[in-house]
């Protein structure tokens, strides 16, 4: 009764030895399929690390570039400040011109309303002198006559 007893556990046991194996085998499969699935996500990883890798050397690329731009900017920045001052010293010399222009003007239109009144002037001097020239030339004439009735009473 202990043979079979015995033959029985051990039946039972190769019945679960049997499962187990079974089992085993398909953990076995579970496990190569996890493997490769393993594998698979190793190879993404790398592909990603790659991906990666090379978006950051074009990061690189594009904040060296954005740096050269932004010193170029500057340097435009500086050009049109300088370009600005230029003008705002250009537009107040400008001004300056145009009160200087403006004052020439007002000296100018003075100088020929002077001017004007000079020849004015000149012209009734002038009429003045035309009478006193007369006016010797008659006394003149009446001189010379009286000189010449001073001589004939002598």
């Amino acid at each position: 009764e202990l043979v079979v007893v015995l033959a029985d556990e051990l039946r039972r046991r190769g019945g679960a030895l049997a499962e187990a194996m079974s089992s085993s085998a398909a953990l076995h499969a579970q496990l190569s399929g996890r493997h490769e699935e393993v594998k698979l996500l190793e190879a993404k990883l790398k592909s990603a690390q790659d991906a990666l890798a090379s978006r950051l050397d074009d990061l690189s690329r594009l904040q060296t570039a954005l740096r050269r731009k932004e010193a170029d900017c500057e340097a435009v920045e500086a050009e049109i400040a300088a370009q600005i001052s230029d003008y705002q010293r250009l537009k107040q010399r400008l001004m300056q011109q145009e009160r200087d222009s403006g004052q020439l003007n007002a000296d100018q239109e003075l100088l020929l309303r002077r001017c004007d009144e000079l020849q004015a002037a000149l012209g009734a001097k002038q009429e003045e002198c035309a009478l006193l020239n007369r006016k010797c030339a008659q006394l003149e004439e009446q001189w010379q006559a009286g000189r010449g009735a001073m001589a004939a009473l002598q």
